[in-house]
């Protein structure tokens, strides 16, 4: 039978470092995914901004009802469990897709 290791106790100030470490890497880590997911979701904003302007301008018969579209469009996006699209964030989807053309180059290809 095989014996198991030996497990060291950690003196006070290697723990405490262990422990200061591990806080700060773990800050470190969490303020980058905030980062990140920031980032990404400011591009889907854009790209669902492009979108719904590319909808809009695809045709006469589209500019008819074309009121209640961010209504019907964010309705069926929350059924579809989507969240963070209501009418209000796609109003503001579309206009920073007409504000920040400068995002394009951001934008990752189709």
């Amino acid at each position: 039978m095989k014996s198991k290791p030996a497990i060291r106790k950690a003196s006070k100030t290697g723990y405490k470092q262990l422990v200061s470490a591990i806080t700060q890497i773990s800050a470190q880590m969490v303020r980058r995914v905030a980062t990140v997911a920031n980032q990404a979701l400011v591009l889907r904003n854009w790209i669902v901004g492009a979108y719904i302007i590319e909808y809009e301008q695809g045709g006469a018969d589209r500019a008819n009802y074309g009121e209640r579209l961010l209504e019907r469009l964010a309705e069926d996006l929350i059924a579809k469990g989507i969240k963070g699209l209501d009418e209000r964030s796609l109003r503001d989807c579309r206009t920073a897709y007409q504000v920040y053309p400068q995002i394009r180059g951001q934008c990752p290809p189709n």
